[in-house]
């Protein structure tokens, strides 16, 4: 990496250092989203972080004043508090690859509490230590984080049913009518080159693969509406949240594994929306 200062060494330069302006930068082996979206704040996860800073510090000063009192020297304290401290708190450092499931596996392993889902966050937004924490930092009153966390578990809610209800919109207005005019067109095919006497064997088993995926995506179509509907009727907010969880998003991630097939064997001209291709390189 040159710096363009002679006083400075050398040094190699990694391939994730690029452009840190990018909102949506590849780092070699995943992208990372490095700006919320519009309808999105930063200031809930900064509060959260700065609040557990704070009390972690103030936890410290207070470990450090005691052992003055008892005589310590400042170094020698500070030395000894944080020696009680890794020791207490190093089961929460991995360096290991902490986008992979071999992360939550270990977590789990060292007994640290792995929230799978937004719902399981939200939750544990009002338990008594977390209350405590931001009630004794004068950020927020029990009764506020209540209402918030009410806010946050309508807003997960309103939100999963907004993309569940477009998701089938585009399925049934979009995807199912070009993928069954694809298996359309490849039938006309083998009947055209079955009447010059030749094999259509990838065009027929195009054929049938295409009719099938648009079979499964109408059936996968059919289950999301109901969970979706089972879901909207809910009355308790906690109960629907957990509601859209179980049932209304591993109806669309099923949905949308015949759609990602599809999208790869529809062809592009029928294709009416864009692909991943388009999403990352073109628009």
């Amino acid at each position: 990496m040159e710096l363009g200062i002679r006083s400075l060494p050398k040094l190699p330069r990694d391939f994730s250092d690029r452009n840190r302006t990018s909102p949506f930068a590849f780092t070699g082996n995943k992208f990372e989203f490095r700006t919320v979206g519009s309808s999105q704040s930063a200031a809930t996860s900064l509060t959260m972080i700065n609040a557990a800073v704070a009390e972690a510090l103030n936890r410290i000063s207070e470990e450090i004043e005691q052992e003055l009192t008892k005589g310590a020297h400042l170094l020698d304290a500070a030395r000894l508090v944080a020696q009680r401290s890794w020791q207490e708190h190093r089961r929460v450092v991995f360096n290991g690859n902490g986008y992979s499931i071999d992360w939550m596996h270990e977590a789990e392993k060292r007994g640290l509490p792995v929230f799978r889902s937004a719902v399981d966050a939200i939750q544990e937004l009002s338990t008594p230590d977390n209350v405590k924490m931001l009630e004794d930092l004068c950020i927020l009153l029990p009764e506020e984080i209540e209402a918030r966390q009410h806010i946050y578990l309508e807003r997960y809610s309103k939100q999963i049913k907004i993309e569940a209800a477009m998701m089938i919109d585009l399925v049934r207005r979009y995807i199912i009518p070009a993928a069954s005019e694809a298996a359309s067109n490849y039938g006309s095919i083998c009947s055209s080159i079955a009447a010059i006497g030749a094999p259509a064997i990838v065009q027929e088993a195009l054929a049938k693969r295409i009719a099938q995926l648009v079979g499964k995506s109408a059936e996968g179509l059919d289950r999301l509406e109901r969970a979706l509907s089972d879901a909207s009727c809910t009355e308790d907010e906690l109960e629907r949240a957990k509601s859209y969880r179980d049932m209304v998003v591993p109806g669309m991630d099923e949905l949308r594994e015949f759609c990602d097939e599809l999208e790869r064997l529809v062809p592009k001209y029928l294709w009416p929306l864009p692909t991943y291709s388009d999403l990352l390189f073109t628009l």
